[in-house]
């Protein structure tokens, strides 16, 4: 998990990590469903929106 913290942190200019993982609709309804109430990094709330 922290390597994926650390990579989706260091690649936040392109968002290749976010858009590589939350392309697949149920990898994001998954994720909304465990951090639902969490704060989360802004591309994951733009990407929300276009679903």
């Amino acid at each position: 998990m922290q390597e994926w913290l650390f990579l989706a942190l260091v690649n936040h200019q392109n968002g290749f990590i976010w858009r590589y993982f939350y392309r697949h609709p149920g990898v994001l309804r998954a994720h909304i469903e465990m951090y639902g109430g969490a704060t989360v990094y802004l591309p994951l709330v733009l990407r929300a929106g276009e679903a």
